[in-house]
């Protein structure tokens, strides 16, 4: 049922119920759903990187810490045109610096975004690199790392 062509309308419907529902089965199911349509059908990379980025956003603690890092090593790795790698890297940092200034974001997403500014802050146009480095100061010194229920981090 689900192809190139029509997966944004699908997947965009499927993460406006998740932002609605509070039953807890059917949201571990829906993030499990978007994740693995987006991960067969997305159209292209930065599609893929918005999306994910909302689900982790809405999803939490209920996504796979592995779809976190493949998308991770999907922006490390590239592609044969490394223009268009540098162009979606740009695009994830601009992407990435102001979830950080956002509050109660799951660790997963903070992990992710200061992955992507550490790694890649000098690519953008949008953001001073002292503006990037003071947002991910606030994070490191505010704590928001494992402040989420049942995170890994500062066990």
């Amino acid at each position: 049922m689900t192809n190139v062509g029509n997966v944004g309308v699908i997947v965009e419907k499927m993460i406006n119920y998740l932002r609605i529902t509070v039953d807890e089965y059917l949201r571990l199911d829906l993030v499990g759903r978007i994740t693995q349509l987006a991960e067969q059908f997305a159209p292209n990379n930065l599609w893929f990187l918005k999306t994910m980025t909302n689900v982790f956003e809405l999803g939490g603690d209920l996504v796979n810490p592995e779809v976190g890092y493949n998308l991770l090593l999907m922006l490390a790795e590239g592609s044969d045109e490394e223009e268009a790698d540098t162009d979606l890297r740009k695009q994830a940092v601009d992407l990435f610096v102001p979830i950080l200034q956002k509050q109660g974001i799951p660790d997963i997403l903070v992990q992710i975004a200061l992955w992507i500014i550490g790694e890649y802050s000098y690519l953008s146009d949008k953001y001073r690199l002292e503006e990037q480095l003071l947002r991910v100061v606030d994070v490191l010194e505010g704590g928001m790392l494992g402040k989420e229920k049942g995170s890994k981090i500062g066990k």
